[in-house]
């Protein structure tokens, strides 16, 4: 389902660069020191959007420190670490969990279910620790399996249900709360419709389903730029701090590589 909020290091600056590197390497670093190395499989861009979100609306500039990265063991990088990191970390593994059983139900993939199994303990904690939050998460999660099994092919309908989803795991509590839960569903509802063109084509020919498969192709485009004009505007209305055009970045233009990506390679100009 992710993958689609990412920068466009192409129109990064030097400084944003190394601004988006330690917020990346920060989260790297809090999924291993709160779960293991091999929990850093979790670690995701789009969830250091949120991170980058989160920490943008404090008060108090986030702290750098020096992490130990596996991909390159002989030197240091610099990395955010504080709270807000821990929760992102959080908030990676509770999602790829959920990715994983949801790949077991649809499609039998016992590699999935394995993967999933062997966090199991992990979740355990993470349910005691968020009990209400991953109750909501699930229940929406429920909801949007039923959608897909009653093959609805209304978008807004499965679109609402993940933005919810989204909603819940952007908001942080005491940090502008209202504003998060809106972009959060906005931004979800924006990420599930982007999926389902993305993977059109493929569900098409596995006879899958994609609420989407009635609406001509040629409409896609603007549907997408709807969704994301209502998710900048919601932007807007963060108390941002900081990071400000590093979100820009992603938002206005590295948010369509993966849909550029899928255009070029079906032969579409």
């Amino acid at each position: 389902m992710f993958g689609f909020i990412i920068a466009n290091k192409d129109l990064l600056s030097e400084s944003q660069e190394e601004q988006y590197s330690a917020y990346y390497c920060g989260l790297c670093a809090a999924l291993d020191r709160r779960f293991g190395l091999r929990y850093r499989i979790t670690l995701s861009y789009d969830m250091c959007f949120l991170a980058l979100v989160l920490c943008s609306l404090q008060e108090e500039e986030p702290a750098f420190t020096e992490c130990k990265c596996p991909k390159h063991p002989i030197k240091q990088v610099n990395g955010i670490r504080n709270e807000t990191m821990d929760y992102v970390a959080d908030m990676s593994v509770i999602l790829t969990y959920y990715q994983l059983m949801d790949s077991w139900v649809d499609d039998q993939n016992i590699g999935a279910f394995l993967s999933a199994k062997s966090m199991s303990k992990q979740i355990q904690k993470l349910e005691e620790l968020y009990p209400l939050k991953l109750k909501n998460i699930k229940h929406c999660l429920d909801e949007l399996s039923k959608i897909e099994k009653d093959n609805v092919l209304n978008p807004d309908v499965a679109s609402a249900c993940f933005g919810e989803l989204l909603s819940y795991v952007f908001f942080f509590g005491g940090i502008a709360e209202n504003e998060l839960l809106v972009f959060g569903n906005s931004l979800g509802k924006f990420i599930y419709i982007m999926d389902a063109v993305c993977d059109l084509r493929q569900d098409l020919k596995k006879q899958q389903y994609n609420p989407l498969i009635a609406i001509p192709v040629e409409k896609h485009k603007g549907i997408l730029t709807a969704l994301l004009a209502e998710c900048t505007d919601k932007f807007y209305k963060l108390p941002v701090k900081r990071n400000k055009e590093l979100m820009e970045n992603i938002l206005f233009s590295g948010v369509w590589t993966k849909y550029n990506y899928t255009r070029q390679k079906g032969g579409k100009k």
